[in-house]
């Protein structure tokens, strides 16, 4: 009974940790979405403007603005989008890991981080051999 709660306790705190990244990802698609409101409220103040002083809005300018404007929110989407990838494949992952081996995601996430640095470093030290 000890060793079932301290596998749910290590898996909670595992699935909460990468919950962590999805809130961050969310947070990110809150400021882009500001940041569109702020360009926005720059266009029309903008389009306010030259209004009165009589000059004629082009409504390829008017579009422009709006294309600038959703280059904020474009990238907050596909944070967003992808943070939920990696949470849905990671906590999959820790859930069907914690069934097989309760500390096999020790394992994973020093494992991986660590064959990374591995190849890098073989990488630069082949690139060394052939200068």
């Amino acid at each position: 009974m000890i060793a079932y709660n301290t596998k749910q306790t290590n898996q909670e705190k595992a699935l909460r940790k990468i919950g962590y990244g999805k809130t961050m990802s969310l947070f990110s698609l809150m400021v882009a979405i500001c940041g569109q409101m702020i360009g926005f409220y720059a266009m029309f103040q903008g389009i306010e403007e030259a209004t009165k002083t009589g000059e004629t809005i082009k409504s390829h300018l008017v579009f422009a603005g709006i294309k600038e404007t959703m280059i904020c929110l474009i990238y907050g989407i596909l944070i967003y989008l992808f943070s939920l990838l990696l949470w849905v494949t990671a906590s999959a992952l820790i859930k069907k890991l914690f069934k097989i081996y309760p500390s096999a995601l020790l394992c994973v996430f020093f494992t991986i981080p660590a064959l990374f640095f591995l190849n890098v470093a073989m990488a630069m030290l082949r690139k060394n051999a052939l200068n």
